[in-house]
């Protein structure tokens, strides 16, 4: 499954135009995000996920290979040490466990379903 551009969103949606305001549409597809549909991975080498340092560690899958070749996939956090209590902590931006250690060899990414809704 690829990702559906602007263009082809709005074409797509032209057939409820009676039933909605287009303007409104319009401005909200562009200013959507670029978004990685669910269920799609995204190779670290196309690009990496946004850090901002003052907002906080974000958690992803990751898909990393081992040193035999197999396939595995685990929550990380893509972040620097900065949680570290000492000045002498990495500052690099890279993938690390719930522990903050490296991981290696990371070769696709993906945000992390939305929590359940509260039901009420």
């Amino acid at each position: 499954m690829r990702a559906i551009d602007a263009d082809r969103l709005l074409k797509m949606m032209s057939h409820w135009k009676p039933y909605m305001d287009m303007d409104k549409v319009r401005k909200a597809v562009q200013n959507m995000p670029t978004l990685t549909p669910p269920n799609e991975w995204v190779s670290v080498e196309e690009r990496l996920p946004e850090y901002n340092p003052g907002t906080g560690a974000k958690s992803y899958w990751v898909a990393k290979k081992d040193s035999a070749g197999n396939w595995q996939m685990k929550i990380a956090q893509y972040c620097d040490y900065g949680y570290a209590m000492t000045m002498d902590a990495e500052t690099e931006v890279t993938w690390r466990d719930w522990d903050f250690t490296k991981i290696a060899n990371v070769t696709h990414w993906m945000p992390l379903p939305a929590p359940p809704k509260k039901e009420k």
